[in-house]
């Protein structure tokens, strides 16, 4: 029986002995806190993040005005309409008129070129309340005062070239221009003079001596 009750305390002290021994352990450990600095000695402090900042915007640029689109005339308000006949310029209508080729050109937008204009082409022609229309009239041309000689090469006895198979002389062609070109600088206003009309024969010197007696501003020989 004394047996007995040894042995059964001896197992209660092997139960119990472990038990203490982890409630030791379990009082006597501690955990890791944050480590303590001597007195004086700030703890590093992370700097803030830095929000970036936008640059500020670049205003859009003003646009600049456009330069002023020069503003043509107006169009005379009363016009009347001229017919171009042989040896017109818009320079010598603009003149008999008392206009000017720029008032014309306004008036006229189809007209691309002021040097190009045919004959029987309607132009109208700028003119003041005040002015009557004036008369469809035969131009004076700008070639007035002018005294121009006309020398048809050849003639007579002296044919010039010739073509016998299309039976054509040199004289003739040169009478023939001659006469067409008369009329044309007559239209100009021009006053022309012939040293020959017809088939006749003439020596150069005389030519020369023809053409000065009419006091000619130019000669014109035809070859």
């Amino acid at each position: 029986m004394k047996k007995n009750k040894v042995l059964l305390f001896g197992i209660c002290i092997l139960v119990l002995l472990p038990t203490q021994v982890l409630a030791q352990g379990w009082r006597s450990r501690t955990w890791p806190t944050t480590p303590e600095f001597p007195p004086g000695i700030d703890l590093p402090v992370d700097p803030p993040e830095e929000t970036p900042i936008d640059p500020p915007e670049t205003p859009p640029a003003i646009p600049e005005d456009p330069p002023d689109k020069p503003v043509d005339p107006d169009p005379p308000s009363s016009y009347f309409v001229y017919t171009v006949k042989k040896g017109d310029t818009l320079y010598s209508i603009a003149q008999r008129n008392k206009t000017t080729v720029a008032a014309i050109l306004v008036l006229n937008p189809d007209i691309e070129d002021p040097s190009v204009i045919r004959i029987g082409q309607q132009i109208k022609i700028p003119q003041s309340s005040s002015d009557p229309t004036p008369p469809d009239t035969p131009p004076t041309g700008t070639l007035s005062g002018w005294i121009i000689t006309i020398d048809p090469g050849h003639g007579g006895s002296d044919p010039g070239a010739v073509n016998s198979a299309l039976n054509l002389r040199e004289k003739d062609i040169n009478l023939q221009i001659g006469l067409k070109l008369r009329a044309l600088l007559k239209n100009l206003g021009a006053q022309v003079e012939m040293t020959r009309e017809t088939d006749i024969s003439m020596d150069i010197p005389d030519r020369r001596t023809f053409s000065n007696n009419k006091g000619a501003h130019r000669l014109v020989s035809l070859h």
